[in-house]
This record gives structure tokens, C-alpha cells and sequence, in this order.
């Protein structure tokens, strides 16, 4: 199974997140980092993970970044947060493939 980690906050986050509930693929889990958690109806438990806390704090999200995903999405509000946790990210893994969604 492939592991994929979304980062989100504001209103883009919540509509992929809610859009990948809808039409994810049985071969991946999906980890999702919110800053305020959110409430999602329909969703497999085996399948998302959610977790509630800043990305941009680097002790928090090196934590979760031990397991090994295949990619990663930031969908978040403030490009200065997008930036830091690109920072964290790349402090963990140097190779792991960032995709940022923007407005």
C-alpha cells in the first residue's frame, strides 16, 4: 500500500481533502495533517488518518514523516506556512516528491 500524506488548512484543503474521500484508490492510505480539525462524513477509517497540529512545527511533523510515503500535498492558505513546511519536509527527506496546490 502506498502511503500518502496531504498538509492542509483553509477552505482549498477541505475541498481535496473531501474530494479525494470521494474518489480515493484502494491502494493508498491517506495521512492528513490539519491545523483545526475538521469533520469529513463517508470516509473508510482503514484508509485516512487524521491528525490535528501545525506543520510547520519540525518536531511534530518529522515524527510523522518516519514512515515512508510516496508524495506529499500542501494545500494551506499562507505561502509563508507552505515554505516552512517544505523546510520541515526537506529536513527528513531530501528525495520525497512535494506537490503544493494553490488557489
Amino acid at each position: 500500500m502506498k502511503k500518502i500524506l496531504i498538509i492542509s488548512d483553509g477552505v482549498a484543503g477541505e475541498r481535496f481533502i473531501q474530494r479525494t474521500i470521494q474518489t480515493y484508490s484502494n491502494d493508498n492510505i491517506y495521512y492528513i495533517v490539519q491545523t483545526k480539525e475538521k469533520h469529513y462524513e463517508d470516509f473508510n477509517p482503514a484508509r485516512f488518518k487524521f491528525y490535528e497540529f501545525d506543520p510547520t512545527s519540525f518536531y511534530k511533523l518529522s515524527n510523522l514523516l518516519k514512515m515512508e510515503f510516496i508524495q506529499v500535498f500542501v494545500a494551506m492558505n499562507s505561502m509563508l506556512d507552505v515554505e516552512n513546511t517544505i523546510k520541515n519536509i526537506r529536513m527528513v527527506k531530501k528525495r520525497l516528491r512535494v506537490i503544493v496546490l494553490n488557489q
